[in-house]
């Protein structure tokens, strides 16, 4: 079994303990699936020159309370670059990049769905993969590198009332030495239901 299906067996299982003692203790509830949008903003030089500078950033949650004040979150996101292009004669070259993040977040929130600031924390499996289309006049080809890399986040960020929040989460991903820099800041609307 690779390691990122022990992972992803690993944080389902998590997932399933978690929601059966938030089950028993809080009630069916208690817990909340969530949808933000926003933007990512990678905060490295070479890596905003090559894929843009704002690249769009959707996510699903699913939240389970630790207590009154404290929730874990669950996420799966989508973040793409908007693509770039290169020609130089009758040659073009376009590339994007694509990021799923998947990860875990332990938050501190204000009291009783009440309006306030948030903080939390936690990591994530991130499945990267860089698209590289080359055009010429008498062929097309495409190329593409996937990895798969291990980060962390913090969030902070400011609920309005239980269902509408703003946030902002820096996120630091492991790389190796020849490894494109994806650290970045995402901000973005959330809605919970």
């Amino acid at each position: 079994m690779s390691l990122s299906r022990m992972i992803a067996v690993g944080l389902t299982l998590a997932l399933v303990t978690t929601a059966t003692a938030a089950r028993a203790q809080y009630g069916e509830a208690a817990a909340r699936c969530g949808v933000s949008a926003g933007a990512f903003l990678p905060i490295d030089g070479d890596t905003a020159d090559a894929f843009g500078s704002t690249w769009w950033s959707v996510a699903l949650t699913y939240d389970l309370p630790a207590s009154a004040m404290e929730r874990h979150r669950f996420g799966l996101g989508w973040i793409q670059s908007p693509g770039n292009s290169l020609r130089l004669g009758n040659t073009v070259w376009d590339w994007e990049f694509r990021m799923v993040p998947l990860t875990y977040t332990y938050l501190h929130l204000p009291r009783g769905g009440a309006a306030g600031f948030f903080l939390g924390g936690g990591g994530g499996v991130y499945f990267t993969r860089t698209e590289l289309e080359t055009i010429t006049p008498l062929a097309t080809g495409v190329q593409d590198d996937t990895q798969t890399r291990f980060g962390l986040h913090v969030v902070a960020g400011y609920a309005f009332n239980s269902r509408l929040a703003a946030e902002a989460r820096f996120t630091k991903l492991f790389e190796d030495d020849n490894d494109s820099n994806l650290d970045g800041v995402t901000l973005s609307l959330a809605g919970r239901f």
